[in-house]
């Protein structure tokens, strides 16, 4: 096991008073909850676990922990428990569960982490985001970039109508702009790279259309 921890001085908000901590671990190390401990009470800005193997998140790993940004990429992630992120509903921030094997979005895992403003499920093998997927959610940005062929509900984004800047669909396998981005009148950026798309209609009383498909920038919200 390599471990590799960063330690600075906390500059202040929140954590002010305390020290900020970057954590590294380069192989499976979940199964195993003893070294967490080791960092209870501490302020963790990163937690990152990478080209590893959990298969699943298990329930209430992170208890007791101050996470503000979770990495876990490459992990050949399957499944995530739906207690998988009790105890970090106050502090987490950053979410990245990106180029695992995930077949679904991980809805109720998701659903307790209230702070959550960036979401990162790029990468996985995700078919559907169904309705109401993060509507407890109030994120800022969001990646779904990668599942080669994903559906997104009608309502999927329910709740982001005003918070969502920015959206990363590249990749998904679209053949048309699903109907759950139209009403996402705060989006600022929105990445249709890599799609089957002939025209993109965002808009449907100025019906704006798009015919170059690698990246949109909305500058008109009205």
């Amino acid at each position: 096991m390599v471990v590799v921890v960063t330690v600075a001085a906390a500059g202040g908000g929140a954590a002010a008073g305390g020290l900020h901590v970057q954590v590294f671990f380069c192989c499976y190390f979940l199964h195993k909850k003893t070294i967490l401990l080791l960092f209870q009470g501490t302020v963790i800005d990163l937690l990152s676990v990478t080209n590893s193997s959990v298969p699943k998140l298990p329930d209430f790993v992170f208890r007791n922990l101050r996470v503000l940004s979770l990495r876990m990429r490459g992990c050949s992630q399957r499944d995530v428990g739906h207690n998988a992120f009790r105890g970090l509903e106050n502090t987490l921030r950053s979410l990245d569960l990106g180029a695992n094997e995930l077949r679904h979005a991980p809805v109720m895992p998701l659903r307790q982490l209230r702070m959550l403003s960036t979401l990162d499920l790029g990468g996985n093998r995700i078919s559907l985001v169904p309705d109401n997927a993060f509507v407890t959610l109030r994120l800022k940005t969001l990646r779904l970039a990668g599942n080669s062929d994903v559906t997104l509900a009608p309502h999927s984004l329910r709740g982001q109508e005003s918070s969502l800047k920015n959206l990363n669909l590249a990749g998904c396998g679209l053949r048309e702009l699903p109907q759950a981005v139209r009403g996402l009148k705060g989006l600022a950026f929105l990445d249709l790279a890599q799609n089957n798309l002939r025209s993109v209609s965002l808009f449907s009383t100025k019906q704006k259309n798009y015919t170059d498909d690698s990246y949109v920038k909305l500058l008109d919200k009205k």
